[in-house]
């Protein structure tokens, strides 16, 4: 009848609006869930990053870091002051939280020319190789003139020089990785060695060389 046809359209009716809105909330929780995911994901990313770059931080506040500092000239006269040494001294300090293993240093003390000391390139490696403490500093001296009697004749016989000390350090951190620092020191006025404190034991500081002083990595 017509009333039983209208009531079958109804019901149809409705069933098709009730199916809509599952289709329709079904599409809705879909894409909530897709955009849960990937807040899930990028949260995860941050999270990994986060811990990466945690991680990197904690190695570069906690490996050694090991440095020259106090480039040192001395001047050392004997009891009655007739007869001199000249001496180069560096301290070699661990500034890190761990450790330097494996410590070599390659390097040059003396008399040269602009030219002599630009054109030093580091040698083969020691097989001596040495362990730094955190905090520890280790003094290397090299002595490389002596027994002048007039220290004024020795000093203007290499006018055309200066005092230089330069070279590598190489060492590994705690997580075996290679570093390497490259220090270049000049005494720039060696007349000083004559004119102060004449005849007595004598430090003078050295000035650091920016062009050569640097720290890298390296592949061993």
């Amino acid at each position: 009848t017509a009333g039983t046809t209208l009531s079958a359209v109804g019901v149809s009716s409705l069933a098709l609006i009730g199916l809509f809105f599952t289709v329709r909330y079904a599409l809705f929780a879909w894409q909530a869930s897709e955009r849960s995911a990937i807040a899930d994901e990028k949260a995860l990313g941050l999270t990994k990053r986060q811990l990466a770059e945690a991680r990197d931080d904690a190695e570069i506040q906690s490996r050694a870091y090991v440095l020259t500092e106090n480039g040192t000239v001395s001047r050392i006269m004997d009891s009655d002051g007739s007869r001199y040494q000249i001496h180069c001294s560096l301290d070699l300090k661990n500034s890190g939280q761990t450790p330097a293993f494996d410590v070599t240093l390659i390097g040059v003390f003396g008399w040269f020319t602009r030219e002599e000391i630009e054109k030093w390139t580091p040698y083969a490696s020691p097989s001596a190789k040495g362990v730094i403490a955190p905090g520890a500093s280790n003094t290397t001296n090299k002595r490389f003139q002596e027994n002048y009697t007039d220290i004024v004749i020795g000093v203007q016989e290499l006018r055309n020089k200066t005092i230089w000390t330069r070279g590598v350090i190489r060492y590994r951190d705690f997580s075996d990785q290679w570093w390497e620092h490259g220090f270049w020191y000049r005494f720039k006025d060696p007349l000083r060695l004559c004119d102060e404190g004449r005849g007595k034991t004598m430090d003078f500081p050295m000035t650091p060389h920016a062009e050569g002083n640097y720290l890298k990595k390296i592949n061993n």
